[in-house]
């Protein structure tokens, strides 16, 4: 979560004994007449007269934290455990309410999915779910949406069984659409959250290798994000990449239409004259449904054009004006993490460190290719997690294409980075030029010598799973140009 207000939805009852109706629990405590302003899961997020939603996490039991949640304001809580169980009546304020539920979580979504049925008018939900380029996809989705009307978006990767019934909890009859980003660690969980925020419109990225630690193939991946699809009503729209071969089965069993969006041929959404921009970024003609609409991307990186493709088809679906759509999505700027540039004295730091996989690295890499010239380019690359026994694989290929991008120098971090060193010296890159370190924070004590040394006007690229915490080596390059007054 990324702070005080990540965890909070809007007004969602009009009083606790609401609430327990549609909770499907029984009061413990307080007037049934109890006002609740809003919902929030998180003792820093709690507002006064919201309800604390006390989920079981796998490091915290909320349960514990009801003393906190009540001191911030919150008027009643919604629990599982019974009292004398992690929290005690004893300790629960006067004209405090508490609603017990068989379980927490979801009685969260039934709330989310209660809330959003009786909007009227209820927004036009757009689901958007893949391996890769969700978030980037999504970003663009509600920007050119946002040409139409007034759109519900997470300000985040709010994309569990947590976060998205409290995005949903946000949303107002004055929400024209809301665009809501799935996650998938496991078989169901995208059915799941689609049965909370019931989408009318589908949105795939790609099928790739992210979760076959956990699903084992390709083919479990496709079915468990093609969930997405088969939870359209027969009145919606599957948007679906036309460049990803495992969607045609997707397609197969969706009950809606499909437009298909993609750069390659039999899309009916596509792109003509593409061209890379010197600073990475991209300019193209859409073309949708037979009809030319310009495009200039402030985003770094080719793969962008698809994930605009997506949003502009999004945009098509709904009605929305397809030349302030293309307009609005020339405003969207990188966001941190997300393959954004950063200037680090001399030198530019291309920050990617959100996540990984085999997919983005490759694209990544080929975004530094087009925006620094030759002799100018080095990369930190971490660990890529959850790709099971197609890691060594998957990390190799990626060293690869660090070799065809042409580094300077090249430090992998983590024990699977190791394969990425190996993948690039077996296509070319010389021993002399790779740093193979096992963690974090040999990276760091590296570092001010290795950019010390690095030619100026060079961009390196950091990129790894988000679990190895690179953001840091990305401050720390910062901190080296500060401390030489750059």
């Amino acid at each position: 979560m990324t702070g005080p207000g990540s965890l909070r939805g809007g007004p969602v009852v009009d009083s606790l004994r609401d609430l327990a109706v549609r909770a499907g629990g029984r009061i413990l405590a307080g007037a049934p007449s109890l006002p609740i302003a809003g919902v929030a899961a998180d003792t820093r997020a709690v507002r006064p007269g919201d309800l604390f939603v006390a989920i079981r996490g796998e490091r915290t039991d909320a349960h514990t934290l009801l003393r906190d949640a009540f001191a911030a304001g919150a008027v009643a809580a919604l629990v599982d455990r019974e009292p004398e169980d992690r929290w005690h009546l004893a300790d629960v304020p006067a004209g405090v309410g508490i609603v017990h539920v068989p379980a927490v979580l979801p009685s969260l979504g039934r709330l989310a999915a209660a809330h959003l049925s009786l909007l009227s008018p209820r927004p036009c939900v757009v689901g958007v779910t893949g391996s890769v380029g969700k978030t980037g996809t999504r970003q663009l989705i509600a920007a050119a949406l946002g040409a139409g009307g007034p759109v519900l978006v997470p300000e985040a990767s709010f994309n569990t069984e947590i976060t998205v019934p409290l995005v949903c909890l946000r949303a107002t009859a004055t929400h024209r659409f809301a665009v809501l980003e799935l996650a998938m660690r496991g078989p169901g969980q995208i059915a799941y959250l689609a049965e909370i925020c019931r989408p009318q419109v589908g949105v795939i990225t790609v099928v790739g290798d992210s979760h076959l630690e956990t699903l084992g193939s390709r083919e479990a991946i496709a079915a468990a994000k093609g969930e997405l699809v088969r939870a359209l009503p027969a009145y919606g729209m599957a948007v679906l990449n036309r460049d990803d071969g495992w969607q045609a089965a997707i397609a197969a069993r969706s009950p809606a239409p499909v437009l298909w969006y993609g750069t390659g041929p039999g899309a009916d959404v596509t792109a003509a004259d593409v061209r890379l921009l010197p600073e990475g970024e991209c300019a193209f003609a859409a073309v949708v449904r037979g009809r030319r609409i310009p495009v200039r991307l402030h985003l770094i990186g080719r793969h962008q054009v698809g994930n605009a493709l997506a949003a502009l088809a999004c945009a098509d679906v709904l009605g929305v004006d397809l030349t302030a759509a293309a307009a609005a999505l020339g405003a969207v700027e990188p966001t941190a993490g997300r393959l954004r540039p950063l200037a680090a004295g001399p030198l530019r730091v291309l920050d990617d460190t959100f996540n990984a996989a085999p997919q983005s690295a490759v694209a990544a890499l080929s975004a530094l290719a087009a925006m620094a010239p030759a002799g100018r380019r080095a990369a930190v690359l971490g660990d890529m997690l959850e790709l099971g026994a197609t890691a060594a694989e998957g990390h190799r290929h990626v060293g690869a294409a660090v070799a065809a991008a042409g580094v300077s120098w090249l430090v992998t971090v983590g024990p699977l980075a190791a394969d990425i060193a190996l993948g690039a010296e077996r296509a070319g890159l010389p021993t002399e030029r790779i740093h193979r370190l096992s963690c974090r924070a040999q990276v760091l004590s590296l570092l001010p010598g290795l950019l010390d040394a690095t030619a100026p006007g060079t961009t390196i690229l950091v990129k790894g799973s988000h679990a190895l915490g690179l953001e840091e080596v990305v401050s720390s390059m910062t901190e080296w140009a500060r401390s030489r007054g750059s």
